[in-house]
């Protein structure tokens, strides 16, 4: 079974992202964090698994999505991430698409069709 992390300041999108997975899947594991330090901090130490998968905003206060990954990758830790946005800006996009640990870019709010393409691959 996968696990998966949102990592996202919004406890609103949070909310709806377990939501749809739970609808979806029933019996998945979720867990979110508002708060990326704490998040790297408790998904690093010790280190998730490559059953995890995250879903990842870009635009967070005190370490945004982007400084997340570089510290993620220098850890080299087998596990996937997708980048869960509502930015629409085509660099972003590009941008997300350098790191090896990312699967893919979605737009928020998260629909059923992708959490079954997440929980399928």
């Amino acid at each position: 079974m996968k696990n998966i992390i949102i990592v996202d300041d919004d406890p609103i999108n949070n909310y709806l992202c377990e939501l749809t997975i739970k609808t979806v899947y029933p019996n998945a594991q979720t867990q979110s964090f508002t708060n990326p330090v704490f998040a790297f901090s408790t998904l690093t130490n010790p280190p998730v698994d490559s059953r995890t998968t995250i879903l990842l905003d870009l635009n967070m206060p005190e370490m945004n999505g982007w400084q997340f990954l570089e510290k993620f990758e220098q850890k080299n830790i087998s596990c996937t991430f997708y980048i869960l946005t509502s930015s629409v800006n085509p660099v972003d996009k590009e941008k997300a698409q350098k790191y090896s640990i990312v699967a893919g870019f979605l737009s928020k709010p998260i629909s059923s069709q992708n959490v079954v393409k997440i929980l399928s691959s």
